[in-house]
């Protein structure tokens, strides 16, 4: 439990700089953000949780602003879909991404990625 509370007040911090991010970037600012998380503090633990989130955020934004599920339901008729898979498609493309990035940052840094030397 000690160790529970920083890190759902670290994934909810990053979470909030990677939407911030992408309101400025594009999904290009998920990459920076988690790169420069990786690279800052040598681990890549959380960033993908933080990730998903944050899109999450930003599709349940466009849901209230907008007809999202209208747009979701038309695009998986173009693909020929399930509406709901591109959905899941559309959050695990920065989970895997932010990952990565957080990855190579923490190896850059000289750390590993999992925060142990």
């Amino acid at each position: 439990m000690r160790r529970f509370v920083p890190m759902l007040s670290e994934v909810a911090l990053l979470a909030i700089a990677m939407v911030a991010a992408t309101a400025v970037g594009g999904w290009w600012g998920v990459l920076v953000a988690a790169f420069a998380w990786g690279a800052w503090s040598g681990r890549a633990g959380g960033v993908a949780i933080a990730a998903v989130c944050a899109w999450a955020s930003v599709l349940v934004w466009t849901a209230v602003i907008g007809p999202l599920p209208a747009l979701v339901a038309d695009l998986g008729s173009i693909a020929g879909a399930p509406g709901w898979l591109l959905v899941v498609a559309t959050l695990v493309f920065p989970m895997a991404l932010a990952w990565s990035a957080a990855v190579v940052g923490a190896v850059v840094r000289g750390g590993t990625a999992n925060g142990r030397e």
